[in-house]
């Protein structure tokens, strides 16, 4: 460290020789000048650290010198006067001046030592301070952020000159102002209240700030505005830093606009796909709704059914094809909800293997189920949508699987605490954890095209070939679902080696669910016990209340027709029905008016109302509920289920064909069944929809055993009236009374609606 320079200022050689021999014994460099004109020479050519200054001398008093040396240098040295007299008034001057100190002749060079010592080293921490106030002041200077200051009464002091660039406004048009200068009227005074209740207790204040520059531009700011205190902790001053944040609220401003976009084009494809499904649906109405009374007619030849079967078909697939594009939409649009119910596992399991076993059995595939014997009974879950994702990939599976086997795999990892269903954990006794897994032996997928198969609408070209239709969607929707009961489909899949598709569920348990076999199936009815119930059929469609008409008239329904509300009310005084079916789009008056007026009349207040709708929207169905109606149909009408709906609201005992319904008495048990490759034959051709096979198969059968009547004519039933689902369901039953494979006892394979 290099010694520092003392200068000596004095006209008396003998004091400058004094004072300079024992600087040099402390360890100082001395310099000497004997006026003012030398003085200001060394300063401008030399570091000086410290000036004893004498204050007599011929040409000027010390103290002229020390003004002329703060007058020519920004930062003087500082300075100790050296004086033979004891002057109050002299000493109070020169440190008024700036000067550090004063030492009085005769000097004491103990007293001298130290005040030179204190003088130096009080200048070096000035030194040292200016030099952080300066790295301080650029940092402030350049830096990126706004900086303001402002005295208590929030008067502008300083702003750096970002501010000045972003604002547009000089310092001399700031200075003095508050910055109420830059204020655009955005927020209101409560805001700025709550702004000074916090810095005025002494705490920070962040928020952000929409302003206005001086051309009248609008900008934003995310400030913090903090006090200053001194060093009795006094607040003395206001700070506030703040950056522009401009562009990130033009971008948030994009973002909701574009967000807004996308919610009114989502709401505009929902209600486009409602009203495409609506118009779709109402077509379909009829057709479906007339193939259903076709069937049971007669008087048809084969052809003729071969034809009906044909209609039907292609009208059971187009509307699953607008299902699933529906089921889409409202994935998509975060509307669709599970509907958990409990159900029984193992019914459930093997209604599913059944149906894909028979499907597998067509392409000549061998299907093995691998179902774990600890799975629980009963499970709360959505029946439909667990069905509808299980169905769609074995279905996948068989659909591309040319030759092989295709093994479904069920597991459990067995009771365990819920973790997904925490809002009713102390209601269950706890959950299942449960495995689906698909394994074929396909033509499987290359690696890049398996993120392709769950994109909507798209089918992998070229690789997975099949005859089947489709729209693409069968997996997308899976995948969605099974997202929305809390899983996930994973794929493992090897070129020309097949596919594993699993997913894993969590599932509550159901306590105390048992399986419970009713009758084997049920027969259409052909009249009812009892008087004749009378029914208003509301729909402003005039096929569609033919279709209803031609359903109920030949089981002796008594009908009445309205085409819209108003109509209907009129008519539902005068007719007094016991059941009104009501669509719930009309003119003039809605389904939801026509509901509310019947429920505010006391005469037919009690009157049940079932509302018909081709909308397959839940909240449709809620609002028609909560508007006063008994229950709900979606259109297309499945007579099987209308006429469920009406036995179960009018009380109706129903009356069946005697010939078959004789033999219907009897329990399952009792039925002597064929083979399981004749059932297997028979389910096959059911599948097909080979009603004349499956006709010459029992008529060979009752020929060969009149044990099997009893069998054949229920079959013969089904197939003469065109039941195909029933009869595949009774088929199925069958197999389960005859050969339990699938499971360990015997389990019933609920009917379908």
């Amino acid at each position: 460290m290099s010694m520092p320079t003392v200068l000596i200022v004095d006209d008396d050689a003998a004091t400058r020789f004094t004072l300079t021999h024992q600087l040099q014994r402390w360890q100082y460099r001395v310099l000497e000048a004997e006026n003012g004109e030398q003085t200001l020479t060394i300063l401008q050519h030399a570091d000086v650290a410290l000036i004893l200054l004498d204050q007599m001398m011929p040409d000027c008093s010390g103290l002229d010198v020390f003004l002329q040396l703060n007058a020519l240098f920004p930062t003087p040295p500082p300075a100790i006067m050296m004086t033979a007299y004891s002057s109050v008034e002299l000493a109070v001057a020169f440190l008024k001046a700036g000067g550090t100190d004063f030492i009085q002749k005769p000097f004491e060079m103990s007293v001298v030592e130290v005040k030179i010592r204190q003088a130096i080293a009080a200048e070096e921490q000035q030194r040292r301070l200016r030099h952080e106030l300066q790295k301080l002041s650029q940092v402030v200077e350049q830096s990126p952020s706004i900086v303001l200051i402002t005295d208590l009464d929030g008067r502008i002091e300083y702003i750096n000159p970002k501010c000045t660039t972003l604002t547009g406004y000089c310092l001399d048009e700031v200075i003095g102002k508050t910055p109420h200068l830059f204020s655009s009227n955005t927020h209101p005074h409560e805001f700025y209240r709550a702004l000074w209740q916090t810095i005025l207790a002494g705490q920070e204040w962040r928020g952000e700030f929409c302003n206005k520059k001086k051309d009248g531009t609008l900008y934003w700011e995310a400030a913090a505005i903090s006090p200053i205190r001194n060093q009795a902790g006094e607040i003395t001053h206001w700070l506030k830093v703040a950056e522009d944040i401009t562009e990130r609220k033009q971008a948030e401003r994009a973002i909701l606009e574009a967000k807004q976009l996308a919610d009114d084009a989502n709401r505009a494809k929902s209600d486009f796909l409602a009203d495409i499904s609506h118009e779709l649906r109402t077509p379909l109405n009829g057709i479906l709704g007339y193939t259903q009374i076709l069937q049971r007619d007669d008087h048809l030849n084969n052809e003729q059914r071969r034809a009906i079967e044909v209609i039907h078909h292609s009208g059971e697939h187009l509307l699953l094809m607008i299902n699933e594009i529906l089921d889409l939409s409202k994935i998509e649009a975060r509307r669709l909800e599970l509907m958990p119910e409990p159900i029984h596992l193992p019914t459930f399991l093997a209604n599913v293997v059944e149906i894909v076993r028979v499907r597998a059995q067509q392409k000549d595939l061998a299907f093995q189920a691998k179902l774990a014997s600890d799975l629980p009974q009963g499970i709360l879950a959505d029946e439909k949508r667990l069905r509808q994702v299980l169905l769609n990939l074995l279905g996948n599976a068989i659909k591309f699987t040319t030759s092989g086997s295709i093994t479904f795999n069920v597991s459990t990892s067995g009771l365990l605490p819920c973790s997904q269903h925490r809002a009713i954990a102390e209601t269950l006794t706890g959950c299942h954890r449960i495995r689906f897994e698909i394994r074929d032996t396909g033509v499987g997928i290359p690696p890049e095209h398996l993120k392709e198969i769950f994109i909507p609408f798209h089918q992998v070209k070229d690789v997975r070939i099949s005859k089947e239709e489709g729209t693409g969607l069968g997996l997308s929707i899976c995948q969605q679902l099974v997202r929305l009961m809390g899983g996930e489909i994973e794929v493992i899949s090897d070129l020309n080696k097949g596919s594993v598709f699993s997913f894993d569920l969590e599932f509550p348990v159901e306590d105390g669910l048992r399986d419970i076999s009713p009758d084997v199936s049920e027969l259409r009815p052909i009249g009812m016990a009892g008087a004749a119930r009378r029914i208003l059929i509301v729909d402003d469609v005039a096929s569609n209340r033919a279709l209803l008409r031609d359903m109920l008239s030949p089981v002796g329904f008594i009908i009445d027709e309205a085409e819209n509300g108003k109509e209907a009310f009129d008519k539902t005084l005068a007719f007094r029905p016991d059941a009104i079916l009501l669509d719930i789009v009309m003119p003039i008056m809605d389904g939801m008016s026509t509901v509310r007026h019947i429920r505010e009349h006391p005469d037919v207040e009690d009157t049940v109302v079932i509302a018909l709708s081709a909308s397959v929207e839940n909240r449709t169905r809620e609002m028609s509920l909560a508007a006063g109606c008994n229950d709900y149909l979606t259109k297309p009408i499945r007579m099987t289920a209308l006429f469920q709906k009406l036995e179960t609201w009018l009380k109706i005992e129903w009356q069946y064909p005697t010939p078959s319904y004789g033999e219907r008495q009897s329990s399952a048990s009792s039925l002597i069944y064929p083979s399981l490759d004749t059932i297997g034959q028979l389910l096959r051709m059911a599948w097909q929809g080979d009603v004349i096979g499956i006709q010459e198969t029992l008529r060979l059968l009752g020929e060969q055993d009149a044990t099997l009547l009893p069998f054949v004519r229920i079959v013969e039933h089904f197939a003469s009236n065109f039941q195909i689902e029933e009869m595949q369901d009774f088929l199925i039953q069958a197999v389960y009374d005859t050969y339990d494979v699938v499971i360990e006892r015997k389990i019933h394979h609920p009917r379908r609606g």
